[in-house]
């Protein structure tokens, strides 16, 4: 799969990692705050309690995280 590089749909400044399937490309400093949500359940908590760096370079996980806490 062929990837590059586009800048940010939100603050158009920082670049991110892309590829054809991708439609609204954010980078980690625009998700940040949305991210940093409190999660409650014990469970989840465990789950998604991995390091910042990781969310950082993947935007898969910050896309499942997301959709966790817009749904709790």
């Amino acid at each position: 799969m062929v990837n590059y590089k586009q800048l940010c749909s939100r603050c158009k400044k920082n670049y991110v990692p892309a590829s054809w399937r991708d439609r609204y490309i954010q980078c980690y400093d625009c998700q940040k705050k949305e991210l940093s949500t409190e999660i409650e359940n014990k469970d989840f908590k465990k789950l998604f309690n991995i390091p910042e760096e990781f969310y950082k370079k993947n935007s898969f996980l910050r896309d499942i995280k997301l959709k966790y806490i817009k749904s709790i």
